[in-house]
């Protein structure tokens, strides 16, 4: 990744910090930890091979019990990217957690851009978040989603 790309990324998140409320700057891994919503995070990082930034959000934690089932379900939904909002379900195999993810390119991104693209990006993981524990709700049988990360307000069916 250029140092220009870089410093984009890290006035992107000068622009979204700029509330006076938090400070938010790339790590020496290129990394930036953003909280919202009740407990949840998003981690920003700054591509090192290419001009792009990729957003991950943690879902919640895979359940040894009923693996294959979720897996079938994100991935169809992966399929069908109205629900992922183009967003991209993954595994993280070392934390074993459902997380949800996109790479944008930052080159010709305005800071603008950028707050409304992680906006709706957060605003993404909560639905889904939601929509599978409403998924969870109609099956109780099929235990295929652990609790949240970290914690979820209580959604009514």
């Amino acid at each position: 990744m250029s140092t220009n790309s870089r410093e984009r990324v890290q006035s992107f998140l000068a622009y979204v910090g700029g509330d006076g409320n938090s400070a938010l700057e790339l790590d020496e891994n290129h990394c930036c930890v953003v909280e919202y919503g009740v407990g949840f995070e998003c981690v920003i990082t700054a591509s090192t091979s290419a001009d792009e930034v990729f957003l991950q959000a943690p879902l919640f934690p895979l359940l040894a019990d009923d693996e294959r089932r979720l897996l079938a379900r994100l991935m169809s939904w992966n399929l069908d990217g109205e629900i992922t909002s183009g967003c991209t379900l993954a595994l993280d195999e070392d934390a074993n957690t459902v997380v949800l993810c996109g790479r944008h390119p930052v080159l010709k991104m305005e800071p603008e851009e950028f707050s409304s693209l992680l906006a709706n990006f957060l605003s993404t993981a909560d639905q889904v978040r939601e929509r599978l524990i409403l998924a969870q709700q109609s099956d109780p049988d099929a235990v295929i989603l652990a609790d949240p990360l970290p914690s979820t307000p209580d959604v009514q069916v």
